[in-house]
């Protein structure tokens, strides 16, 4: 009787063992899912320590940019006038980290870009006639929706040698968003319905310097002088 009893004990007692250390199981790997939500979800730690690193950098390259701006004011002192490549050369010898993590696209003699892969940024950058700098750091998803406006320029051919005038004959280019504004070196704004393809005629004094700008559907900005 009482070695019938012992055994009934011993096989509760293993029950109760298993369902404990099912529950056991269970509860941990409730608790290990949820730990690697929060780790991994769009508000988890590592987005986090992500999104903390990206603007981190964001706040580096806006600086580099800044010191970049008083290399200029001391140049503008001494009346040397640089152009982009000048430009990048600078932001270079301030910091290192531009050389190493990212690619620069020069686009044409006022107006370059860099680009950070690995942390999705981009830098649009333009040095105008005054030695001034126009900059616009971008936090971005994919790169094809920013892609930027191409603006290009000749003068009439046909204009009179004697003519104090002179047309300039532009073209506006954007194939992937469109172009939303074009404003012109009088202040003088034209919103367009995002077409890709624009050509357009400005009447100018010979002597002058002129500012043309396009914005794209995106936000970015071109410039032209």
């Amino acid at each position: 009787m009482k070695k019938e009893k012992l055994k009934s004990n011993v096989k509760e007692e293993k029950g109760i063992t298993l369902i404990a250390l099912v529950i056991t199981v269970v509860v941990m790997l409730i608790l290990a899912g949820v730990v690697i939500s929060t780790i991994i979800n769009d508000e988890g730690l590592f987005s986090k320590t992500n999104k903390s690193v990206v603007l981190n950098e964001k706040s580096n390259i806006e600086e580099c940019i800044r010191v970049a701006e008083m290399y200029l004011e001391i140049d503008k002192i001494y009346d040397s006038k640089i152009n982009i490549e000048d430009l990048i050369d600078i932001l270079k010898e301030i910091s290192e980290n531009i050389e190493k993590n990212y690619t620069v696209n020069i686009i044409d003699d006022n107006n370059a870009e860099l680009i950070n892969e690995k942390l999705k940024i981009l830098v649009d950058l333009t040095i105008d006639a005054n030695n001034s700098i126009h900059s616009n750091v971008i936090i971005y998803d994919d790169i094809n929706n920013y892609s930027r406006v191409k603006i290009d320029y000749v003068l009439n051919p046909a204009e009179p040698e004697y003519s104090d005038t002179v047309d300039i004959m532009l073209t506006f280019k954007e194939d992937i968003n469109g172009i939303s504004k074009i404003i012109y070196p009088d202040g003088s704004e034209e919103v367009v319905n995002n077409e890709k393809f624009i050509e357009k005629t400005f009447t100018a004094s010979k002597n002058g310097i002129y500012e043309f700008k396009a914005i794209g559907k995106n936000g970015r900005t071109s410039y032209k002088y």
